[in-house]
């Protein structure tokens, strides 16, 4: 593994306001390797595929898959890791729902089923949010391509929805959401150009009143495209559109999304006023090509790449990219991936005080596999490894010391 620090840039156009450090006086460090739980009751297909962070529980899922034993809610499970401070992270349970997950404070939705922690910290079962157009459950699943939540609005990504007559051009189902999850309201919203194919909604995020939702790679009629949904008064409407998104997605705050280009850059997006978005800085980390995004949307963000050859066809080890963005200044340090047989840049999660990162064992022929998920963490500057895999744990403690060498220069909006 390799090291980069790289010096501070500024935007002069933009202004700015600082706070101080918001990890001023700690250190990061590695603090826990989460596995694959073993059950008799969940089979784990792509651990890790998916990441969330929600204060002291780390939730870790997987695609949604299908096979002989699927159910209307999927194959596979979706594990959740509770920290025990200086002892690490133990399984704390595991719900039998797979795919794309968001989670915001005691609220997680995984595909179409909601769920709240209870006073004691589990997770319980809510209500399954309902898709027009589908009376099957099996259906209405698999029709949900991506899912995001904030507070107690839910946003689902259904790229099959016929919008105008145009097949498969996409819609976004916006839900508000009582106490218990049972939706209070639901909204439709559709890009101001459906178009045959364009599936927008293949991925989704939002924060605030800032939705921002994507078209699929693959369409062959329509550049794949990021369209960003501001609201006021009530009301959802689409502000802009951006047509060189590749994707990942990932809207940091109100005023500031990340996306993934054509060219595989992540680019920064400003809203300047109300409707109005600005390109304002393009972050090329040293290793180049990026493949996910997550941030704490705070201002911190994390760019991690693959080595993955179906993900990254001209070559490379991958590796993980963080930033410190708030308005125009971004604190950038990287660490390159030594390992060919080790992917480890990603999928990823963040919040103000933890970095998860998907660990993946890839084969030429088969693509990569992951059974770990590494946890990065602000604690007393003790580093605790537990159930570390060969070839893994050296990457990540370099990430550690990566980190700790930046932990002074991040910031934090209030």
């Amino acid at each position: 593994m390799r090291i980069h620090l790289h010096p501070v840039r500024l935007l002069a156009a933009l202004s700015l306001a600082l706070s101080a450090p918001a990890f001023a006086g700690t250190t990061l460090n590695i603090h826990a390797q989460l596995k694959q739980p073993k059950s008799a009751t969940c089979a784990f297909f792509r651990f890790g595929g998916y990441l969330a962070l929600s204060g002291d529980d780390a939730v870790v899922g997987e695609p949604y898959l299908q096979h002989a034993h699927a159910t209307a809610k999927g194959a596979g499970c979706t594990a959740i890791f509770a920290a025990d401070g200086a002892d690490g992270w133990t399984l704390k349970q595991l719900i039998d729902t797979s795919g794309p997950m968001a989670v915001s404070g005691d609220r997680m939705l995984v595909k179409l089923f909601t769920y709240r922690r209870d006073s004691g910290g589990a997770w319980q079962t809510g209500p399954m949010l309902a898709l027009p157009g589908f009376a099957d459950a099996m259906d209405a699943q698999n029709a949900a391509r991506s899912v995001t939540l904030d507070g107690s609005t839910a946003v689902v990504g259904v790229p099959a929805a016929t919008v105008n007559g145009q097949a498969a051009a996409g819609a976004l189902y916006i839900y508000g959401l009582d106490a218990s999850g049972t939706p209070s309201s639901r909204t439709t919203v559709t890009a101001s150009d459906p178009a045959l194919s364009a599936q927008l909604g293949w991925e989704v995020s939002l924060f605030g009143d800032t939705l921002a939702a994507r078209t699929d790679v693959s369409s062959q009629n329509n550049p794949t495209s990021l369209y960003i949904f501001e609201k006021a008064a009530g009301h959802w409407t689409q502000s802009a559109k951006f047509t060189d998104c590749l994707g990942p997605i990932d809207v940091l705050n109100d005023d500031t999304i990340a996306y993934v280009t054509t060219s595989h850059r992540t680019q920064l997006l400003q809203r300047t006023s109300p409707g109005q978005w600005l390109k304002v800085l393009r972050l090329t980390p040293p290793h180049g090509i990026n493949f996910f995004l997550a941030s704490d949307h705070m201002g911190r963000l994390a760019v991690g790449s693959s080595n993955d050859a179906q993900l990254n066809p001209i070559g490379g080890l991958g590796g993980v990219d963080t930033y410190e963005v708030m308005h125009q200044v971004a604190v950038e340090g990287s660490i390159d991936n030594d390992n060919p047989a080790l992917s480890f840049g990603g999928p990823l999660a963040v919040d103000p005080s933890r970095l998860l990162v998907t660990e993946s064992t890839c084969d030429a022929n088969l693509g990569c596999n992951s059974t770990t998920v590494d946890v990065v963490e602000a604690d007393n500057g003790t580093s605790h490894v537990t159930n570390s895999s060969s070839g893994g744990s050296g990457g990540l403690g370099l990430l550690g010391l990566m980190m700790l060498a930046t932990a002074g220069l991040l910031r934090r909006r209030h």
